[in-house]
C-alpha cells in the first residue's frame, strides 16, 4: 500500500546523502526524487517503459517542489494531522474517489482505471 512505501522512502533516506542510488523499476521514479532530495550525489532510475522515464523527467521540478512543500508542514511524529489534511486536499484536487484516513493517520485515495475491475 502506499503508506508501507512512504515509510520505506523514509527509511532509505538515511542511507543515501552522498551516495550513488540506483532506482531500478522506477516507474515514475518516487524513489529517485526522494533520494536525490535527501542528498544523494547521483541518482539513476532505469524503468522499461519509454513512457514512464519521460514522465518522471518532465515532473521533475513539480514533483520536488511538492515535496519540499509538504516537507516543509510540521508534522511531529504522531501528531501529522496538518500534512496529512494538505495531502488529503491534494488527492481531492487529483480527483481520487474513496479518500480516507486510516486509524493511524494514513491517507488513502483510488485512482479509478479504465476498466470495471481495478488492479
Amino acid at each position: 500500500n502506499g503508506g508501507s512505501k512512504a515509510a520505506n522512502r523514509r527509511a532509505l533516506l538515511k542511507y543515501v546523502p552522498g551516495k550513488r542510488v540506483l532506482d531500478v523499476f522506477s516507474y515514475v521514479g518516487a524513489w529517485g526524487l526522494a533520494a536525490r532530495k535527501a542528498g544523494a550525489d547521483e541518482v539513476l532510475c532505469v524503468d522499461s517503459s519509454a513512457a514512464a522515464l519521460a514522465a518522471v523527467e518532465r515532473n521533475e521540478p513539480e514533483t520536488l517542489n511538492l515535496q519540499a512543500r509538504l516537507t516543509e508542514i510540521p508534522a511531529p511524529p504522531f501528531n501529522e494531522t496538518a500534512r496529512g489534511l494538505e495531502v488529503k486536499r491534494l488527492f481531492e484536487q487529483l480527483g481520487l474517489k474513496d479518500i480516507r484516513v486510516d486509524k493511524v493517520g494514513n491517507v488513502i485515495g483510488v485512482r479509478p482505471g479504465a476498466l470495471a475491475k481495478p488492479n
